[in-house]
């Protein structure tokens, strides 16, 4: 009986705290003593607060407690009772209105700067306005006046006169060197040859109607060829400066090398390249071929040969003007291209006459084979082309094919 006791003072703390909480809880109380009382299961009309906010006064009307079920009689063997059936639950009361919200709290820190976004692609620009129109050009000032000339100023006062020198006996003017008097013209005249040289000479101009013979050394304007001429050693060689090379060779053959005809270099001796006759014949002088002698050079004499340039005073009356010129046998020249012997183009004809006769050298136009090139051949000089052949291995030569 006191166990009973008991659990109903148990059931009725519950049911006030069930009571504070805003609900009611009914419980089970077993009949027999032997059993244990069951653990409080909490009623679909309990329910707890989710929100944050703190409780209200307003309570809800509290519900009417179940009865207790009636006690089961004991068991024969001293089994427990059975469990007397849970009285109805009382109803829910309403939910009293929210309260007021409490203060607000204090803002947390700002979170750190998330990265920056990927830059957008740049718009299109748009098309360029049209030019406005161009205003009016204004008038040109007008010049302003020139301003008065200022005043000459004062002229020097004139120096004195020197003295009037003697005159001279019988009235006959004197002279000294440099200067030369001519009594039968009654000139004063000066000697250039007594001059040793002139200083700070800003130019020195040449008569272009200048009559003057030409002497070894000589400087003088030449009208014809539009240059001067300069009237080389030996006296039988003029150079028209600018328009022709020579060079100063020797004879050491034995035998007179002549004007017109193609030379060689053989050597050299006391200080001049020796020369002979080319030879387009003999393969031995078909070398070093170096132009044409302008004068006719004597055994161990010293003469000029033409590099480049005119050659004038031989007879090219055979040949009209503008034809090619090849090296013949023993220097002679001929305007018939050989079919035999060394090909060597030595210049061309510019003046076809048998005295006055003048020639262009120049040895850098000397035709070299090579496959392919254009060639003549055969009794005939019939046309064709250079084109490699063997005679056996390690053995090539040129030969010039004119098949049809």
């Amino acid at each position: 009986m006191q166990k009973i006791s008991a659990a109903l003072g148990f059931a009725a703390i519950a049911l006030w705290v069930g009571t504070i909480g805003g609900g009611v809880v009914g419980y089970n109380i077993g009949a027999s003593l032997s059993s244990s009382t069951q653990t409080p299961q909490p009623t679909p009309s309990q329910t707890s607060t989710t929100d944050a906010q703190p409780p209200t006064d307003n309570t809800g009307d509290k519900g009417e407690t179940g009865s207790a079920g009636a006690t089961g009689s004991a068991g024969a063997t001293g089994s427990p009772g059975a469990t007397g059936a849970q009285g109805p639950q009382g109803a829910r009361g309403p939910i009293g209105p929210v309260g007021p919200r409490g203060i607000q709290g204090i803002a947390g820190p700002m979170g750190p700067a998330g990265p920056q976004g990927i830059q957008g692609e740049q718009g299109i620009a748009g098309p360029v306005g049209e030019t406005g129109p161009q205003g009016p050009s204004g008038t040109p000032g007008a010049a302003g006046a020139i301003g008065a000339q200022g005043p000459q100023g004062p002229q020097g006062a004139t120096g004195p006169m020197g003295p009037v020198g003697p005159q001279g006996p019988s009235g006959v003017a004197l002279a000294s060197s440099p200067a030369t008097y001519d009594p039968a013209s009654q000139t004063v005249g000066v000697d250039q040859s007594a001059f040793q040289y002139l200083a700070s000479l800003g130019y020195l101009q040449f008569s272009t109607s200048a009559t003057a013979p030409a002497e070894i050394g000589r400087l003088r304007w030449n009208a014809i060829e539009g240059t001067l001429d300069l009237s080389l050693g030996g006296g039988q060689v003029t150079l028209q400066i600018g328009q022709e090379q020579v060079m100063p060779v020797k004879n050491t053959t034995g035998t007179t090398l002549f004007n017109g005809r193609a030379v060689r270099i053989t050597g050299a001796s006391a200080g001049r390249s020796t020369v002979e006759h080319a030879d387009a014949t003999d393969p031995t002088k078909t070398s070093a071929v170096i132009g044409v002698l302008t004068q006719d050079i004597g055994p161990g004499e010293v003469g000029f040969v033409t590099t480049q340039g005119l050659v004038r005073d031989v007879d090219t009356s055979t040949t009209p003007a503008g034809r090619t010129l090849y090296v013949d046998g023993d220097g002679l020249l001929t305007s018939v291209r050989p079919i035999s012997g060394a090909v060597m183009v030595i210049g061309y004809v510019v003046f076809s006459d048998a005295v006055n006769g003048s020639i262009y050298v120049n040895t850098s136009s000397t035709y070299t084979p090579g496959a392919g090139l254009p060639c003549t051949a055969g009794p005939l000089n019939s046309p064709g082309l250079y084109k490699w052949e063997t005679a056996g291995a390690g053995d090539y030569y040129l030969s010039c094919d004119i098949t049809p």
